[in-house]
């Protein structure tokens, strides 16, 4: 059957760009058909969260929960494959203006197709083009009935903070695509003005701590009949989502991440938002020599996993060029003490070399250097460069990484253990890196739910879950993780990686 159906997928003479959703799990085959044929921008939906474990994951965005409403914006697609009992004709808003809706059936089913097609005319009021074919049904949308689209002419960014740190660094990639993509002039601010653009994106963290002016300013720019896109850089709380849904549905747009975010705040009413590719880093060449040499960035921290990243390098006996950045939101009395603390867990080993960012002449490419201090974008591109490999050792959060989504765009294969992050983010996952692995997970994880239940920020209930869930991690990764090897890590490819642009779901968000 999946054989015919490529060949019918192919004779609609799609751009290998387009997008394509595939609901049902029961079709997931075709989808990595699809992707094997080319095909970049695949999307795979079905009802429970086991889509994550699903092979090909780093080709195929896989997301959970069928209400389409929630998961894309409307005119998304240019393709949607389902088959008749998951059909529903609200599909046919999210796909675009000569797009195509492919439905497999039964043959039991045909009795319901006439049913099918009125339901379909009474609610989409255009014109499409209908072919019948054994257990296929090809849809047509030739006019779209939705053609309202607002005039924007410029945009607001509030973020709330202007430190080169991962929330305004977003904030004004985002600034710089507006302009470049859309013609559209938007502002970074800090602050809420009286001249404020008619459409404002909120971009908001909870670390950042300003819960109630968040709600405020929210509440006076909507009530101002300011349009309102409020992208969430973590959960907010449910306490937070019930207040905000006191404010007018036609002004707010809330965004996640992803679903289990949305549930973590109790959410019902959401669109799903990843974060933006950075457009602003040049891909670099390909890596063609033959070695291995692993790379890692970002800001440094415990959730890191830095000492996983240094034990997997010392197992498999390859080099490494590991990034420790200096986060502006912190002290530089912590960083002092936290690089402290990693060279006393280390100890003394000749075949590790620590050193600033000042001391780079001390760069040794045989051995694993860490490297510490402030990097600029272009000094991040250029170590990535010297490495095969890019490697990633979260600990989980419910947050999307902007470091991951910053490392697709170096060009090289991704690998990271297996983290919320690392599910999100579409990368090579493996469940421990090395024995001391699922110990150090679980004392880290622990320590993290233990210290949001004392900063009141989960409740009694959400403690007991967390714990739970962290020593059922422990449990898994002990007796069924395996750690990465070398022959696994060079077969990896970089363009085996989809990379989703949260920039196209704005786009279509905003309408322009």
């Amino acid at each position: 059957m999946s054989e015919t159906f490529i060949g019918i997928v192919e004779n609609l003479k799609l751009d290998y760009m387009s997008r394509i959703l595939i609901v049902s799990t029961k079709l997931s085959r075709i989808s990595y058909q699809l992707s094997e044929k080319g095909y970049k921008r695949i999307y795979l939906l079905g009802k429970r969260k086991s889509i994550y474990s699903t092979p090909n994951n780093t080709k195929v965005r896989c997301s959970y929960e069928r209400n389409l409403a929630l998961h894309y914006p409307e005119s998304f697609f240019k393709l949607i494959i389902t088959n008749l009992s998951n059909f529903n004709v609200v599909m046919m808003d999210f796909i675009q203006t000569d797009g195509f809706i492919i439905l497999t059936y039964k043959q039991s089913e045909r009795k319901e197709i006439s049913r099918l097609f009125k339901k379909v005319e009474l609610y989409t009021n255009n014109r499409f083009n209908v072919k019948t074919l054994k257990n296929y049904i090809i849809i047509k949308k030739e006019i779209n009935d939705k053609n309202i689209i607002p005039s924007q002419k410029n945009i607001d960014i509030l973020c709330y903070i202007d430190k080169e740190e991962g929330l305004f660094i977003h904030s004004k990639i985002l600034r710089d695509r507006l302009k470049n993509e859309l013609g559209l002039i938007s502002t970074v601010k800090q602050s809420l003005d009286k001249n404020m653009a008619p459409t404002v994106i909120v971009e908001y963290h909870r670390n950042l701590k300003k819960d109630q002016q968040l709600l405020d300013d929210i509440k006076e720019m909507t009530k101002n009949k300011r349009n309102v896109i409020l992208e969430t850089h973590s959960p907010l709380g449910s306490e937070i989502y019930l207040k905000l849904l006191q404010v007018p549905e036609s002004n707010l747009t809330i965004t996640y991440r992803s679903n289990e975010i949305a549930e973590y705040d109790h959410a019902k009413k959401y669109k799903i938002l990843p974060v933006l590719t950075y457009s602003n880093i040049p891909k670099i060449a390909s890596f063609n020599k033959n070695e291995i040499r692993v790379g890692s960035f970002g800001f440094l921290g415990k959730q890191k996993g830095i000492i996983e990243i240094v034990n997997l390098c010392r197992k498999l006996k390859i080099p490494a060029l590991l990034l420790l950045g200096f986060n502006p939101l912190g002290s530089e009395e912590n960083f002092n003490r936290d690089i402290n603390n990693l060279r006393d867990n280390l100890g003394k080993q000749k075949e590790i070399i620590l050193y600033t960012s000042n001391e780079l002449d001390k760069i040794d490419l045989t051995k694993i250097n860490i490297v510490y201090g402030i990097f600029s974008d272009e000094q991040i591109v250029y170590f990535m460069s010297k490495c095969s490999h890019i490697v990633f050792a979260h600990r989980s959060r419910l947050e999307e990484s902007g470091t991951i989504k910053y490392a697709k765009r170096l060009n090289r294969p991704i690998f990271a253990l297996d983290s919320f992050q690392a599910r999100l983010g579409q990368v090579y996952r493996f469940k421990k890196f090395s024995k001391k692995t699922p110990f150090l997970v679980f004392r880290d994880s622990l320590t993290e739910v233990t210290f949001a239940f004392l900063r009141k920020r989960i409740n009694y209930k959400q403690l007991v879950l967390g714990t739970v869930e962290s020593f059922l991690t422990f449990l898994d990764q002990l007796i069924f993780g395996g750690a990465p090897g070398m022959e696994i890590i060079t077969s990896m490819k970089a363009d085996d990686m989809m990379d989703d642009d949260g920039f196209e779901y704005l786009r279509c968000l905003l309408k322009v």
